[in-house]
């Protein structure tokens, strides 16, 4: 850390003494350093009431007027500004730079000071330390820190490993009253790492330590580079052996680092040269040595006397001949040509003075013109004995073979020699003597040569003649075995085609100078001639050697003689073609030409295919692929017709012995392959929503074809609601057809159209997706679940509006919903997702929440038609029921003391004339109590009288209140309470009700009794009497009790007594007994809950007096008596002849007439049925049936077949004849056993 005057060791001047326009080589000069104020204005706090002295109380003197408090309104001072230890330099753009690596680190100091004044009219605010910066020239900041051994001094160090160079721009202070202060520095610091700047330095040379030849690169020199990118500028840099003048130099700064790039080219000198890189820093005294670069150079081409010779082998004699006036060596096998040069061939420089050159990197030569170069490396070195001199030399030995099927000369020369730097020696500048040698290779027999064969060089084995053959054979060699020579077939052999050898005969022999070998002594020709002009296939066979072994052999092809044209037909894949206009086909057709020939020629032979395209042109193609075998009778060609057109075909056919032509011609057929090309183009493009169109759309369809057929090519329309106009096809140019179809009326259309060529062909199908015409504006209609409300406008449901909107291009986001100006409007509902039915779209609006409506619809459609705008009727939703509250007595309360209840009934829209409020006890019924009823705001109260003090008011009671409103909802509340002033409230059960209200039964129910008292009871008894009889019951076994209530409620008893205990016949009454803790005793029949009912399971009893089944009574009239007695009493007697009611009998009738009734059955030819009912007043029914009763004055009359006797009808028996019946009433029973009367119990 700094101490003192910033400590800085270099002597600085400090910063401080620096302004804004001066520059730190002029430290002198001391500025003013001007703060920046910053007024701050803040309240004169009063410290309250001054203090009084004592001497003021005896002579009171003028107070002192308090002196006003001043603010620090003066910036902070900074002074001192220095860099600690760090040294400087000034670099390539004479900028002053501070640096210090990373083993001293670079520090800033300043000493910022907030002096008090010299007037000490206030006092200083101090400076904030968490607001003292170092200025970066890109005007970001870093905060300083306050030194804790020295004062005032604030320090900045760069964060560790973070190397570049720092631009400061100044420092900057503010106090604690906001008053800031700023000196200008600008200087730049350098905080680097020593190694990490070494390493990015780094040197190379062109060469990169390979020979390098200055001539052979066009006289461009070597050079060294060096190039660098550090914290730290590099001062210079050195290489040993060249003058720094010679260094290019170029230097850069950017982003805070220091570009170097150096160039330097090496001395031209032969050989390896090394060169030492050095470099020095700016602020370094020493230069530091990066490292040595080798650069090798060659500029001098190699020199050699060349050897060429071929590899001898042991014991091998080669034939001499003189060949170009040289005896050159024969050789009848492969030669392997060895090239032999000198090792030391690139040892000395252009001086001519041994050196350590690049060496021989490759030698290249030609034979026989051809030009190769192989490379050499020590691995070719071999020591060779010297021929004309003692010892031995070196050479680079290079092997080239030589190998041939026939005789050849090669000649062989070294042409160059390269060595590793790139200097080459070229034999055409004498720089290679010798180098050159000749052979030859003889491994073939004696040359065999057959004149006048057609087509002789061709790779068929066929010559072919139509007036016979002639010609030549020679054979030529320089040593010919005449006796070798033969033209006989040789064995094994055999011969196609019953071919025939021709034997040539010697016509001369002769010597002559053979150009094509070489300069060579004279050769021998011998000569042959052979002819025929017969029909039929031949072969010359010749074979000869010469004298050195070597064998030749030769055959012609097969000689044919052919004098028969040939023979044509053509075939078609589809038929007999019949002409152009008569025969389609869809697909392309295959020609099969049939030709029969042993020798066709097939390039002669022509299929010749016309075509005329669709758009008229004509062309015609050749064929004569033919496919066959020489020799073979059968020829074919075949073809596939290509694309659509008229087509003809044509044969011409020869043979090869020029026998022809042959010609067919077909009539022509049309061949289209191709669909038909269609084109539809619609108008009015311009869709609203993509497929909507508020006007009329027109579509053009166009068909290209060559089959185009118009009676089947036809669109096929879908059409909704409207009718598109369709026109008739019209041709608009060679193959091409038009229609227009115009959709000028609203609807739905989709359009496709594909069509069938008269050649069967489908053409692509175009489709038109589903477009709207719509001209018409939408039209709204809005229907309701609920069309009438009560009371006109009010609902209590939900209410949903259908809207439904007629238009072919309705969307549902299209439609407006407004709102009409209602008092107490509710909240709008949305309209729900349309679902739409052809050209019908409904959507709903569910009006569920309470309030009142009136809304407008307004609808635009997706092709920009705007509807007339609906407009709703005003309806009101309520589906709040009315407020129903009780007063005065509380639910299920017991009360004995004033019973005066009222009820409070609240809704918006009170229906007051169906608004209801009972009072029912639950013995006395609807009760009538007095009441009075005052309105409230939206409802009303009606208030009860108290109860009448009176015994038979005590009762449970039920206040309901049933209020219904305007839109019709209805609250039903209700009140349940007793008043029991007067001891417990009996309640009987609803079944048992019923057994006191019919009072007779045939089939008891259990008894079932409930009381309602405000104590518990203390004693409770139940009893049954039974005709008068008492009858004992006991809890538990003959009857039950269940209690409900607490000691905070009505008690609650129900006594149930089984049925089982009625079963006996007989009148029955119930009497429940209880005490109460109050010592109240009541009963059911003092609280006006008795229970009293007959039961009767006995059906009634039935005797007659003077009727007998089957009896036949021989009188005019039959008078009978039917008597009728029950245990309780008599409720009806019916009596039936033949199924015919004929008289009925109440119970009173029967009473006054004693229970005994009399009747006359009149005569009759026919038999009767007499049926008798009678049932009782409990239900109970007693049936007697007489069959068979005739009554006749005349004989007996056969009854067998009488189908009178059955049932009444009303008892399913079949009807008879009606017979007259008299009754006749009688009080009197004398016929009738025990005077049996009709017993009759009345209720209570």
């Amino acid at each position: 850390m700094a101490g003192g005057n910033g400590g800085d060791p270099n002597n600085n001047p400090p910063i401080e003494e620096l302004a804004d326009d001066k520059k730190i080589e002029n430290p002198e000069e001391k500025p003013v350093e001007k703060p920046v104020e910053k007024p701050v204005e803040k309240p004169v706090e009063k410290t309250g009431k001054e203090e009084k002295k004592v001497e003021e109380l005896e002579e009171p003197e003028k107070k002192p007027e308090e002196e006003p408090v001043v603010e620090d309104e003066t910036a902070p001072v900074i002074s001192d500004v220095n860099f600690g230890n760090a040294s400087s330099f000034t670099d390539s753009q004479s900028q002053t730079v501070y640096y210090a690596d990373s083993k001293c680190p670079l520090e800033i100091l300043a000493k910022v000071e907030d002096l008090e004044p010299e007037d000490e009219s206030y006092d200083a605010s101090g400076v904030d330390a968490n607001q003292v910066y170092v200025v970066f020239a890109d005007d970001s900041v870093a905060l300083m820190e306050a030194e804790e051994d020295i004062e005032d001094t604030y320090s900045w160090v760069p964060e560790e490993n973070a190397y570049r160079n720092y631009e400061i721009k100044g420092i900057r202070a503010t106090d604690n009253a906001g008053n800031t202060s700023e000196i200008t520095v600008n200087r730049r610091i350098c905080y680097y790492n020593a190694k990490e700047d070494a390493d990015n330095i780094t040197i190379s040379v062109t060469s990169d330590g390979d020979w390098y030849s200055v001539s052979a690169n066009g006289g461009a020199i070597p050079e060294i580079t060096v190039t660098a990118q550090t914290v730290r500028e590099l001062d210079s840099v050195c290489i040993s052996d060249i003058d720094s003048n010679a260094i290019d130099v170029q230097k850069s700064y950017e982003n805070g680092i220091y570009k170097l790039t150096a160039k330097a080219n090496v001395k031209n000198i032969e050989g390896k040269s090394d060169y030492v890189v050095a470099y020095k820093f700016c602020g370094d005294e020493a230069a530091q040595q990066i490292g040595t670069l080798s650069c090798s150079i060659d500029n001098t081409a190699p020199t050699a006397v060349v050897t060429v010779e071929a590899e001898t082998v042991e014991n091998e004699k080669n034939p001499l001949k003189k060949l170009s006036k040289k005896v050159v060596s024969f050789f009848n096998r492969k030669v392997d040509v060895l090239i032999f040069v000198p090792a030391n061939c690139d040892e000395k420089d252009a001086n001519g003075d041994c050196a350590t050159l690049s060496g021989l990197k490759s030698v290249t030569y030609t034979v026989n013109g051809t030009e190769k170069e192989k490379s050499v490396s020590e691995d070719d070195i071999r020591t060779v004995d010297n021929k004309n001199a003692k010892g031995s030399s070196q050479y680079y030995v290079i092997t080239e073979t030589l190998d041939t099927s026939a005789e050849t000369v090669y000649e062989l020369e070294v042409t160059a020699l390269t060595d590793n730097a790139g200097n080459k020696a070229y034999s055409s500048e004498g720089k290679i003597e010798d180098g050159k040698g000749e052979f030859v290779i003889d491994k073939t027999g004696p040359v065999i040569a057959i004149d006048n064969i057609k087509n002789q060089d061709s790779d068929e084995d066929y010559a072919f003649f139509q007036d016979g053959i002639q010609g030549t054979v020679t054979i030529t060699d320089f040593d010919i075995d005449e006796e070798s020579i033969s033209f006989d077939m040789p064995e094994g052999e055999e011969l196609a085609y019953d071919a025939k050898t021709l034997t040539p005969v010697m016509t001369a022999e002769s010597e002559e100078y053979l150009e094509n070998i070489g300069s060579m002594d004279l050769v021998t020709h011998l000569e042959y001639s052979y002819s025929t002009d017969e029909d039929g296939v031949y072969v010359i066979y010749v074979s000869a050697k010469d004298l050195m072994g070597h064998g030749n052999s030769c055959r012609t092809k097969y000689l044919v003689i052919d004098r028969t044209a040939p023979e044509v037909n053509v075939e078609y894949s589809f038929g007999e073609p019949a002409g152009e206009n008569e025969t389609y086909v869809n697909s392309n057709a295959t020609v099969t030409v049939n030709i029969k020939d042993r020798w066709l020629d097939t390039e002669a032979s022509v299929v010749k295919v016309k075509k005329t395209g669709i758009d008229g042109s004509e062309q015609v193609i050749e064929l004569t692929d033919f496919e066959g075998e020489l020799g073979q009778e059968d020829w074919k060609l075949s073809f596939v017709t290509e694309g659509d057109g008229v087509y003809q075909v044509s044969v011409e056919a020869k043979d090869l012995c020029g026998n022809g032509p042959s010609t067919v011609e077909d009539a022509g057929f049309t061949v289209d392959t191709t669909a038909p090309v269609v084109e539809m183009e619609i108008d009015n493009n311009e869709p609203m929503n993509e497929k909507y169109y508020n006007k009329a759309r027109t579509a053009k369809i166009t068909v290209t074809d060559l089959s185009f057929d118009q009676e089947t090519s036809k669109p096929t329309l879908e059409q909704k609601y409207g009718t598109a106009s369709e026109g008739e096809w019209a041709q608009s140019s060679t193959f091409t057809y038009e229609k227009t179809i115009e959709f000028n009326k609203d609807g739905i259309y989709t359009l496709d159209f594909g069509c069938t060529d008269k050649a069967g062909n489908n053409s692509e199908v175009l489709h038109e997706d589903e477009f709207v015409v719509d001209t018409t504006a939408p039209e709204i209609k809005v229907t309701y679940n609920q069309e009438e409300g009560r009371n006109d406008k009010y609902f209590k449901d939900t209410r949903i509006a259908m809207v439904g909107v007629k238009d072919l291009s309705f969307d549902g986001k299209l439609v407006e919903v407004g709102i009409q100006p209602v008092e107490d409007g509710g909240t709008l509902p949305k309209i729900g997702g349309f679902t739409t039915a052809e050209d019908l779209s409904t959507g709903y609006m569910t009006f569920e929440q309470d309030g009142t409506y009136g809304y407008t619809i307004k609808c635009t459609d997706l092709a920009g038609n705007v509807s007339e705008t609906y407009m709703s009727d005003i309806f009101v939703i309520d589906k709040t029921a009315p407020e129903v509250s009780f007063a005065g007595v509380d639910n299920y309360s017991a009360n004995n003391g004033t019973v005066a209840p009222t009820v409070s009934y609240v809704d918006k829209y009170m229906d007051m004339e169906a608004t209801k409020v009972t009072l029912t006890g639950a013995n006395n019924g609807p009760v009538q109590t007095g009441s009075a009823i005052e309105q409230t705001e939206n409802g009303f109260i009606a208030s009860f009288s108290d109860f009448a003090h009176e015994k038979q008011m005590d009762d449970l009671y039920v206040l309901e209140a049933t209020v219904v409103d305007m839109a019709g909802n209805e609250t039903k509340e209700e009140l349940v309470f007793s008043v029991n002033r007067f001891g417990s409230v009996f309640v009987l059960g609803d079944g048992t009700k019923v057994l006191n209200d019919q009072y007779y039964i045939n089939d008891p129910k259990d008894v079932t009794i409930t009381e309602i008292n405000v104590d518990t009871l203390t004693y409770k008894d139940v009893n049954l009497t039974r005709d008068g009889d008492i009858i004992e019951l006991a809890k538990d076994r003959d009857y039950t009790v269940s209690q409900q209530g607490s000691d905070t409620t009505w008690k609650t008893y129900t006594y149930t007594i089984p049925k089982e205990n009625f079963e006996v016949d007989g009148v029955y009454s119930v009497t429940v007994y209880t005490e109460d803790r109050a010592t109240n005793t009541q009963d059911n029949k003092s609280k006006d809950a008795e229970i009293t009912f007959a039961v009767d399971r006995t059906a009634p009893s039935i005797v007659t007096v003077g009727l007998k089944e089957g009896e036949q009574y021989k009188e005019s009239a039959h008078e009978f008596l039917i008597d009728v007695t029950d245990n309780m009493g008599v409720k009806s007697l019916t009596v039936y002849i033949d199924g015919q009611i004929v008289q009925n009998y109440s119970g009173d009738e029967l009473a006054q007439a004693g229970s005994t009734v009399s009747a006359t059955i009149n005569e009759s030819d026919e038999s009767h049925t007499v049926t008798i009912i009678s049932e009782d007043v409990a239900g109970n029914k007693e049936t007697l049936v007489y069959n068979g009763i005739l009554v006749s004055t005349k004989e007996t009359i056969d009854q067998g077949n009488d189908d009178n006797g059955s049932l009444p009808e009303v008892l399913g028996v079949t009807k008879g004849a009606y017979v007259a019946l008299i009754v006749v009433l009688s009080a009197t029973g004398a016929g009738l056993a025990t005077g049996a009367g009709i017993l009759m119990f009345r209720k209570r």
